[in-house]
């Protein structure tokens, strides 16, 4: 879900309540209309004399007054005026100031760069939610689509309101490509979460001594600890002394959302994020002690990449070394770094161990993996040099260096346990050794730690997770105690029983096995079934996918989960090709009209102009891909750009009458690109102001055009997000190669998933395991669990380790372990209904059987079905189907 609806609903409601039309109203109108229903007036002040430099706004609302610099355009005068108003309207200070304003995607950023541990600090959260709420109230998406659609741009729309043109686009981007915004679900508002009962309020109200507790799926472990955030400030705690860490950005989200929707003073300010966005406000707070500069640079794994690539000569590789492409030898070397520094082993650490293995190599084989072992080795000494000299760190340094500022400078920890009182941790079982240490120097003799753990539910080992801190957490912390949530709020009880029954035989179930209580009772159904092949296991899929439609529970509450990508793409073009409408993007780089864009993008970018050839072909300009070539040899030729030579198309001598044409209208579009021109920059203008490109997308309204216009919207994120990251170094040919290297390394995987900003599409949601976990849908499907698939194997690394670090590894019995955890979230993601099958053959090459984890629940889940051959089908015309409205839980029948 969009993290910011609610506020921007809020906003409408506002918009509506200050608006004279029905329409679209100048901002100054709105803004004035606000401020009188807010009992607001506006003062102006000179910049830098009563209040500090920068100061463009702020609210002093015991007085009365939006105060706004004199210096400040109309047109940003009434964003900033709406900034204030939503501070007034949305939070409880009496006092706000605002040095920037920016329209913002606002929803989840694409998981990519240092977006992957950006957190908002409480302050920041106040800003951007108010940044959020003035985009909406002065320019609601749905009544700025209708003046869109009708052909209007948003420059000229701009103009006529008194708004920043780039103000405008960013809410067209919402207003076009992602579905409408709704209100929450009829039925969920009318049915209020039940109070804690006696074990979450317990739990809540714990305050004698350091407390795990042990929340299965569905037991309310979120509402428990947002209780426990409720119980501390009504117990008078000071909201800035709370800090609350998770370890994934959606568990963070989660629970801040659900914090800020306390009806309690104050909540804003409580430090909700994970445990790398922690650090990184720590080494930004003392980066001098941490030995960094101001400032410093966060790099992902493509930066990192980048920056060995610099020093590639002074590594002296032998064993990784790959003359075509070095990053592809590089990148294992460099996750084997950040296990490393997940496990605190230095790269001094590391070099130690590294010599001790070759001291004990012995045979050939062993001698072969110690000379690996001494080049990882030297790179990570090399690679950690190369950081200190740029001024910057990785993600692994974030809670690394956190944890080891905390351990070696007494003062600043003293300073911190001082601020954090109070410390809660969600997801306990996914954090690693750094994790842990780092809370340990938070801890202050771990009096007042609070954690929620679920160590069937841990399923991050590859990134060094540790579900042994959950189980020795009463060890580990003095006079800690341990206390369980034993009631099921989520799932039927056939879903309960069923992973219940699972959860039994894990290796990482707590002992003695756990028996849940389903509050729901007896509802839904669980069944299993088995094709004999791939088309006829998909045409099964469709048929419970449509059957439990019609009775009641619509595509949008329907999720396909799976152990792999590769599954997910599968199922969602033979689920298409029935005529199942589905949210899944799949290979985003390789989609058509993605790859439109991409060619668009190259243009002017790309000496060779090779892009022309797709470009040329869009239908509002006609060209034929001899009129491309030829406009090409002419770029060539005379060393100007093709998009130069396009707008003289005209005059070249053999295009067609219709090409020429096109290509001056290509050109005219393109008005105004130049070499630097960012890849957002461009497509932001040729999409909402020049061309048509987005019309039969926007006409066709049906389930494939709505995916294509989220998968348009997810590229501009990107590309919205690379220029501020990049700060517009490189250009469009620099976008373009990061997206190459994307691809190269697999790591276009986090694009494939929609937004949650589309959420409002009715289509049957498709994700990885690994993505579903805090999720619930009403009905669950779980194709290809067979033999080769689930579980899934275990890949050996391209990177031994050292000798006395063998922890860094994942063992085969971690592996197994962890593959048991997302078999059990799978299974415990299902409301209503759970349904399970396979197929005895995916590829035509090699057969399957059932997978062996079915085998147990044959008690619970009853004979597997025998599912019908059906020949593979022939692509429908397209659909769009609303999701029927649902007033009362309608009985839901099991197959006969």
């Amino acid at each position: 879900m969009d993290v910011w609806r609610d506020i921007r609903l809020k906003a409408r409601q506002r918009h509506r309540e200050a608006s004279v039309s029905n329409g679209l109203t100048p901002a100054a109108v709105i803004v004035a209309s606000g401020l009188r229903l807010a009992r607001l007036q506006v003062d102006r002040f000179e910049p830098g004399v009563r209040y500090g430099a920068g100061v463009l706004g702020v609210l002093e609302r015991e007085d009365g007054f939006v105060r706004l610099a004199s210096t400040l355009a109309p047109e940003m005068a009434a964003v900033v005026a709406a900034h204030e108003l939503g501070h007034n309207w949305l939070h409880d200070d009496t006092a706000f100031m605002i040095r920037d304003v920016e329209a913002g995607f606002g929803g989840s950023p694409v998981e990519t760069g240092a977006d992957r541990v950006v957190a908002y600090s409480p302050r920041q959260r106040l800003e951007v939610q108010a940044d959020v709420f003035a985009q909406e109230f002065l320019l609601p998406a749905d009544r700025l689509r209708e003046r869109l659609v009708a052909g209007e741009r948003p420059a000229a729309i701009a103009t006529e309101l008194g708004l920043p043109v780039a103000f405008v686009r960013m809410q067209a981007i919402r207003a076009l490509l992602l579905p409408p915004l709704v209100p929450p679900d009829v039925e969920e508002q009318r049915v209020a979460a039940p109070p804690p009962d006696p074990e979450q309020r317990e739990a809540a109200e714990w305050d004698h001594r350091p407390l795990i507790l042990d929340a299965g799926p569905g037991t309310g472990k979120t509402r428990t600890l947002v209780a426990r955030v409720k119980h501390l400030l009504d117990g008078a705690t000071p909201p800035s002394s709370i800090l609350a860490l998770t370890f994934s950005n959606r568990a963070a989200a989660e629970m801040l959302e659900r914090i800020e929707a306390l009806d309690v003073a104050g909540t804003p300010l409580v430090w909700v994020g994970t445990f790398h966005a922690f650090g990184l406000e720590l080494l930004h707070l003392h980066h001098a002690a941490a030995g960094l500069p101001a400032g410093f640079e966060v790099l992902d794994e493509t930066g990192a990449l980048g920056l060995l690539e610099g020093i590639l000569p002074e590594l002296g590789l032998r064993y990784y070394q790959n003359l075509w492409d070095p990053t592809l030898e590089l990148r294992p070397i460099l996750r084997a770094i950040s296990r490393a520094k997940d496990e605190l082993v230095s790269a001094e650490d590391y070099a130690a161990a590294a010599r001790e293995t070759g001291a004990r190599a012995e045979t050939s084989v062993e001698k072969e993996r110690a000379g690996k072992v001494d080049e990882i080795a030297r790179v990570y000494r090399a690679y950690q040099s190369a950081l200190r000299d740029r001024g910057a760190v990785d993600f692994g340094d974030l809670v690394y260096l956190a944890a080891k500022l905390l351990a070696d400078r007494a003062d600043i920890r003293d300073e911190v346990r001082g601020r954090y009182g109070r410390i809660l941790v969600d997801e306990y079982q996914d954090v690693n050794q750094a994790s842990t240490a780092l809370l340990d120097q938070l801890a202050d003799g771990a009096r007042h730690v609070w954690v929620v753990a679920d160590p069937r539910q841990s399923i991050y080992r590859f990134r060094g997770a540790a579900p042994t801190n959950a189980a020795r957490f009463t060890e580990r912390y003095a006079g800690a105690e341990r206390r369980q949530l034993r009631t099921n709020y989520r799932s039927c009880e056939t879903v309960v029983r069923v992973f219940e029954r699972f959860g039994m035989d894990m290796a990482a179930a707590p002992k003695p096995a756990v028996t849940w209580k389903a509050h729901r009772g007896r509802v839904g159904f669980a069944e299993v079934a088995h094709a004999p092949d791939l088309h006829s296991e998909a045409a099964a899929l469709r048929d419970r996918i449509e059957r439990l439609r019609a009775e009641g529970i619509p595509y949008d509450q329907q999720a396909v989960l799976a152990r792999t990508h590769l599954c997910l793409a599968r199922f969602s073009r033979l689920l298409q090709d029935l005529g199942v409408p589905v949210l899944y993007l799949g290979d985003l780089f390789e989609r058509p009209e993605i790859r439109d864009l991409l060619a668009l993008v190259s243009l002017g970018a790309d000496p060779a102009g090779a892009g022309l050839v797709r470009v040329a072909a869009f239908p509002e300009y006609g060209a034929t891909r001899d009129d491309a070539l030829k406009v090409i040899a002419e770029a060539a030729a005379s060393g100007q750009d093709v998009i130069a030579v396009c707008a003289r198309a005209t005059a070249l001598p053999g295009l067609s009458e219709r090409g020429g044409i096109g290509m001056v209208r290509l050109a005219a579009h393109l008005a105004g690109v130049e070499w630097a021109t960012t890849a957002w920059r461009m497509l932001a203008s040729y999409l909402l102001e020049a061309s048509d490109y987005l019309k039969p997308h926007l006409d066709a309204d049906d389930a494939r055009s709505r995916q294509r216009l989220v998968a348009i919207y997810q590229l501009l994120k990107f590309a919205r997000e690379h220029a501020d990251t990049t700060q517009g170094r490189g250009g469009r040919r620099r976008f373009l190669e990061d997206i190459r290297r994307l691809e190269r390394l697999d790591d276009e995987r986090q694009f494939r998933a929609a937004p949650p900003e589309a959420d409002g599409l009715p289509a049957v949601r498709m994700m990885t395991i690994h993505a579903s976990k805090g999720l619930e849908f009403r009905a669950v499907h779980l194709p290809q669990t067979a033999t080769r698939y689930v579980p899934g194997p275990r890949r050996p690394s391209a990177c031994p380790v050292p000798l006395g670090l063998e922890r860094l590894e994942v063992q085969p019995g971690d592996h197994a372990a962890e593959e048991e955890c997302l078999f059990f979230v799978a299974l415990s993601r299902a409301r209503d209904v759970l349904s399970v099958s396979s197929a005895s053959t995916y590829t035509g090459r090699q057969s399957c059987n059932p997978s062996k984890y079915l085998k147990p629940l044959a008690s619970v889940l009853g004979a597997t079905r025998a599912l019908a051959p059906h020949a593979p089908a022939t692509r429908p015309a397209d659909r769009f189907v609303a999701p029927r409205a649902i007033t009362t839980r309608n009985a839901i029948s099991k197959p006969t």
